[in-house]
């Protein structure tokens, strides 16, 4: 049967909102800050990226820098911070980022969106016009718009496997140099991920955070391959878990697939957290046993000050006889919320609501004779 561990040094439910949660991270860049604010609040955090990222130093992206400094193109186009940030990096190796500095300064510097634009500021450029929600297609619009048709440009790209998604409108008639400064790379040991996707099937992970559209693409490969895929949709539609993007580029993958997302108002790894915060905290149940106030929470419960940590058997049978508000819940709706392995074991379900009683109190759950089971709610 499966185990219920407990921890007791949960006090404040303010201070550590998400105290009692499983949330998964795919983070890469920016992982460990990420990871800190989510275990402020108290959750419990697994980081699995879903991609490498790999940075590039090498002679193509030197001989690309020398050919912008020397060319001069009229507009550079920046479409990720770290990308500015790392082609800056290794230019100044180099000893060609003063050169570059004045290239991207004497340019139409155009930054995609927000954390772009940030990065370039905080380096001393000033960028000419950004887009508030990081298309490239409303950066082409803009430039059809300024009557801007001929002229060489360069684009940093983000760093995707293939730059053939580059498309550009009929009207704009341009010379491209493309720039990679680094690249996505698939995982050279994707263990943890099986392991994430076999949690996410038995109901362990509360919510999981995507920062880059290349995660949510390998994400959506990798359940795929698992043949996991119609299950992990089937769940998601029953809102047994929260997916969360950092912004609509990232988010596009699963809106395709009609899955809900929620996603910030502005693409920040702060405000992510807050919306998380904001949603996870309307799904917390809360009522009042005989035996004390109890809040479920995700995958742990508080009760009487302390947060008890249920294994997914007895969490879920504890969820379906909360949401029944008291009423009886027969043994054979609550067999279903069993493994698969234990469904038609009525003893294994005598063990979960015994280890239930054990954490919440004996007289917790009430046994109603040839009927099932209920919560012992106060009156």
């Amino acid at each position: 049967m499966e185990k219920i561990s407990q921890q007791s040094n949960f006090k404040n439910p303010k201070e550590r909102p998400l105290e009692g949660f499983s949330i998964a991270s795919t983070a890469v860049r920016r992982k460990e800050e990420l990871k800190a604010m989510l275990e402020a609040t108290g959750a419990k955090v697994a980081m699995v990226p879903m991609t490498q990222l790999d940075h590039l130093g090498d002679q193509e992206l030197k001989e690309l820098t020398l050919t912008i400094i020397k060319v001069k193109p009229s507009i550079v186009i920046i479409t990720t911070a770290d990308g500015l940030r790392n082609w800056i990096q290794v230019a100044e190796s180099w000893g060609l980022d003063q050169q570059l500095r004045e290239t991207l300064t004497n340019s139409m510097l155009i930054t995609r969106g927000p954390k772009a634009k940030g990065a370039a500021i905080s380096m001393g450029l000033n960028p000419t016009w950004s887009p508030q929600n990081d298309s490239i297609a409303e950066i082409w619009k803009y430039l059809i718009s300024q009557q801007i048709l001929h002229t060489t440009i360069a684009i940093q790209l983000p760093g995707k496997l293939s730059q053939d998604n580059l498309v550009l409108p009929p009207q704009l008639n341009y010379q491209v140099i493309k720039v990679v400064t680094y690249r996505w790379s698939a995982l050279e040991d994707a263990s943890p991920v099986v392991k994430l996707l076999e949690q996410i099937t038995t109901k362990e992970i509360d919510a999981i955070i995507f920062t880059h559209n290349m995660g949510v693409v390998n994400f959506i490969d990798y359940l795929k391959l698992s043949a996991m895929f119609d299950c992990f949709v089937q769940l998601a539609n029953e809102n047994e878990f929260i997916i969360a993007c950092i912004g609509a580029v990232t988010a596009s993958p699963f809106l395709e697939l009609g899955l809900e997302v929620i996603q910030p108002p502005k693409p920040s790894i702060g405000s992510l957290v807050n919306v998380l915060i904001q949603e996870i905290s309307a799904r917390i149940i809360t009522f009042n046993l005989v035996s004390g106030r109890i809040e479920i929470r995700g995958h742990g419960v508080l009760f009487r000050g302390e947060t008890i940590f249920f294994a997914p058997g007895p969490m879920a049978i504890l969820k379906a006889l909360a949401k029944r508000d008291g009423a009886v819940v027969t043994r054979k709706e609550l067999l279903a919320h069993l493994p698969s392995s234990h469904q038609n074991d009525s003893h294994a379900l005598e063990m979960t609501i015994s280890r239930i009683r054990s954490c919440l109190g004996p007289e917790a759950i009430q046994t109603v004779f040839k009927r099932g089971y209920r919560l012992a709610i106060a009156k």
